[in-house]
């Protein structure tokens, strides 16, 4: 069994440092849709600057429920993995969030190190996000660190640190009816304590303007290494997420692998692995 964790306390990070180790993209081919349709958004790691790399990533996603509902999630991971992951995303697991979770497992009685399920190259580790456009709005789909619900986003490295990725957001606009153009500009709320950090804009994306026809890709949340990620004074330990969505993250940081019993490892995947968690509504 594989346990990772990490203490929060006051004046101590969630990160075994705060310099960014990876980016998280977004993309998605068709974020211009009317109530009724499907909305697919790709979530990659890329730019991975920890080596050996990382072997899990924990990613909070946030979106407007009233607009649109994550109906599914397909993990992608590295054929050298081998069939060897473990799905642990949680949709709807809050008012306005769900989490997307990987991490290795490794068959019992196998001489596999989590040193073996490294992950550098780009899009190595990916999440498929299929959302159904329930009402005519916009929305902005963003993975960031929520300090104020203490959620945080986190990469993992193979001798079980936590260490801070770049988020991304990307926006999503629905309309009423099909071909009816875009709804009109709406605000959502700002929530306080939030951690966007630095905002660029990913190549691809026009300057200035957004194209109804073309790929949107995601701007990337540049953290500042700076930024004091803290908690209260207390050590309780960290809530499992539970049955009515409460948080994941509290006070303490925890991965935790169930190792898979003799015989269940599943086997080798052709192209990529893909495993999916279906609505738990």
């Amino acid at each position: 069994m594989l346990s990772a964790s990490v203490s929060v306390s006051a004046a101590k990070s969630v990160y075994e440092e705060e310099t960014p180790v990876a980016d998280v993209v977004m993309h998605c081919d068709e974020p211009n849709v009317a109530a009724g349709e499907i909305v697919v958004v790709n979530v990659s790691l890329e730019n991975i600057s920890l080596e050996p790399g990382v072997i899990a990533c924990d990613l909070p996603v946030f979106y407007n429920k009233d607009i649109l509902e994550l109906t599914l999630v397909e993990v992608v991971v590295p054929d050298f993995w081998n069939g060897n992951d473990k799905s642990l995303c949680n949709i709807n697991a809050g008012d306005n969030y769900s989490w997307l979770r990987v991490i290795p497992e490794r068959p019992e009685g196998s001489n596999l190190q989590y040193e073996d399920f490294a992950v550098k190259q780009d899009k190595g580790i990916m999440f498929n996000l299929i959302f159904t456009a329930k009402k005519a709005g916009n929305t902005t789909v963003t993975i960031k660190n929520d300090e104020k619900n203490k959620l945080y986003m986190m990469v993992v490295s193979p001798d079980i640190k936590n260490y801070r990725p770049n988020g991304a957001s990307l926006k999503v606009r629905v309309s009423a009816y099909e071909n009816s153009g875009w709804v009109e500009e709406t605000e959502e709320p700002v929530e306080e304590s939030v951690d966007y950090g630095n905002v660029s804009e990913e190549a691809g994306e026009a300057s200035g303007a957004e194209s109804a026809v073309t790929p949107q890709e995601s701007q990337v949340i540049h953290d500042s290494a700076s930024a004091n990620v803290t908690t209260p004074d207390n050590g309780d330990e960290v809530e499992k997420d539970d049955d009515n969505g409460g948080s994941a993250t509290k006070y303490i940081i925890i991965f935790a692998v169930i190792g898979a019993v003799a015989g269940g490892a599943i086997g080798a995947f052709v192209g990529m692995s893909k495993k999916k968690a279906k609505n738990n509504k």
